[in-house]
């Protein structure tokens, strides 16, 4: 675009509290870049460096106190053209991984300090190997990434499916009476041809990007269509990973189920945790149901859980969490080990409804029979994400796992326009809120309701379940009389999830399972049914 122009960012919170975050935005080209806080014309340190997989730039800078259910405003200005790349920005800079300087290394390792966590590395291919917390909780890492192969009929070469068995081998045993025999692997059905992991091949060229607000670490695999960047934000107790994963490959014919694996120090056994749709942690364990015996045929598939927002393993003296920015597909195979599958390209249909294989490419499909060949065209799609991993003492893989959660559900929000005149906002800073809500309360909606602009729908969560918190999953009290700001909170009623009704109506109208039994259910008017502006949530 044209140097005379200058580029807003509108930075919003949908947190109930303050927050800082790294804020990342792509530009077209490298150029010598400044940016301002409007309202208060400080200048904040910007720092550029190459996409992954793109020619593009990206600009990042910190945004400091965001506040709470509302935004900040940034302008960027961009005045020439710069021949600089970003390795010589006096401020930043960019290396061969093991050569960078201010870091411990040594011939194998590197170390690297955020001031909360002390990270080590590989020195080769930048992938993790240590962690330890400022409670000096350490705990040893291997991650790599790879693919379980899918299963498909057409081939005539089988797996055994017997639960202690875990090469491959040719089955003769099955037969056409074998209701799995043709069961292949697809949009509803994960299923392995075999249960090994085939693990990708990391390169020994990994480089390191580094300025005063954070630090990435890009991996690169013998599997061009594998990328990582390990990104190490200053003052933050976590550590982001970013993956660039596809096309997947499929040209000798087997269709492949992406996972990347997390190996670690923790006994976790036979137990790990999944969460049931971002709410109640659920304990899981291995080759094992609650409500009946399990005869074991699928030793991987077998042992998937749905994540929607996190997984964790944990000890007596340690625990990790992931989390994820998507719903994804989980397990802990062995003690101390956490897997999430990312990406899946198969070939065949698995006959559950779809009609087809899970094939998605860039150029679509054509066109249905009769009218065309159902044929799929281009490459395959590129998928990318990140994982947070979250580390700390024994047992509390729930609290750490609750305490970013909300943070990967709603990251800030990033809106971007232009001007070739400088814009007079009359709010560069606004909050929604008179004062921060309590870290462990979430505000989910606030609303006008439908034509009713003196009605507002407010939905607050309680993120924490008993025990996750000494201190988080205790009851929160709430006064709404001082928490909006430009509202007279005049009274309130609860009402069902939905908004639509009165959950006094609805507690009278509903099922009485108790008197199937004999006992009557109390329908006295709920707590928070009162002329008071305070409640307290559990």
């Amino acid at each position: 675009g044209s140097f005379s122009k200058d580029f807003y960012l509108i930075v919003y919170n949908a947190l109930g509290y303050d927050r800082d975050e790294l804020i990342q935005v792509p530009v077209s080209s490298l150029g010598n870049y400044t940016l301002t806080k409007i309202g208060s014309n400080k200048q904040i340190p910007c720092y550029q460096q190459e996409m992954m997989k793109s020619e593009n730039i990206i600009l990042s800078f910190m945004a400091l106190k965001i506040p709470p259910m509302g935004f900040t405003v940034y302008r960027i200005k961009r005045t020439a053209d710069t021949p600089t790349r970003p390795e010589r920005d006096s401020s930043s800079k960019l290396s061969r991984f093991g050569r960078s300087l201010g870091h411990q290394a040594t011939k194998r390792t590197q170390t690297i300090s955020n001031g909360v966590l002390e990270m080590t590395f590989d020195s080769k291919t930048g992938l993790l190997q240590k962690v330890e917390t400022a409670e000096n909780v350490v705990i040893h890492l291997n991650q790599s990434w790879g693919y379980y192969a899918s299963f498909d009929s057409r081939k005539r070469t089988f797996r055994s499916r017997k639960e202690n068995e875990r090469s491959p081998q040719t089955d003769t045993s099955h037969t056409e009476n074998d209701p799995n025999l043709e069961q292949n692997s697809g949009a509803y059905i994960f299923r392995p041809s075999e249960p090994t992991f085939f693990e990708a091949t990391p390169n020994f060229d990994a480089t390191i990007f580094q300025c005063p607000s954070y630090t990435e670490i890009r991996t690169s695999f013998h599997e061009p269509w594998i990328q990582q960047t390990t990104r190490i934000v200053t003052g933050k107790p976590f550590i982001d990973i970013e993956f660039c994963i596809g096309p997947i490959p499929v040209e000798d014919g087997i269709g492949k189920e992406v996972v990347t694996r997390f190996s670690s120090s923790i006994q976790s056994g036979d137990i790990f945790y999944t969460d049931s749709n971002a709410r109640e942690f659920l304990s899981r364990k291995r080759s094992f149901r609650p409500t009946w015996n399990l005869e074991e045929f699928e030793p991987i598939a077998g042992n998937y859980y749905p994540v929607n927002a996190g997984i964790f393993i944990q000890d007596e003296d340690s625990s990790m969490a992931i989390l994820v920015d998507r719903s994804q597909g989980g397990s802990s195979l062995e003690s101390g080990s956490l897997e999430l599958m990312v990406h899946r390209r198969t070939l065949v249909d698995d006959k559950r409804g779809v009609d087809e294989p899970i094939n998605e490419t860039k150029l679509g499909i054509t066109a249905y029979p009769p009218y065309g060949t159902a044929e799929r065209q281009g490459e395959g799609i590129v998928i990318k994400g990140f994982h947070r991993l979250v580390f700390g003492s024994g047992n509390s893989g729930a609290s750490l796992a609750r305490s970013q959660m909300d943070g990967m559900f709603s990251a800030p929000f990033v809106f971007a326009g232009s001007s070739s005149f400088e814009l007079p906002f009359m709010q560069t800073r606004l909050s929604t809120l008179q004062r921060q809500l309590p870290p462990q309360i979430m505000p989910i909606t606030l609303s006008l309701v439908p034509n009713n602009e003196k009605r507002l729908l407010l939905r607050l969560g309680h993120q924490y379940a008993n025990g996750e918190s000494e201190t988080l999953s205790q009851p929160v009290a709430i006064n709404l009389a001082d928490i909006l700001k430009d509202f007279v909170v005049l009274n309130f009623t609860e009402t069902t999830l939905p908004g639509y009704e009165h959950i006094s109506d609805w507690k009278r109208r509903r099922l009485d399972w108790g008197a199937l039994s004999g006992k009557k259910r109390n329908l006295e008017p709920s707590d928070w049914e009162t002329d008071k502006l305070v409640v307290t949530l559990n």
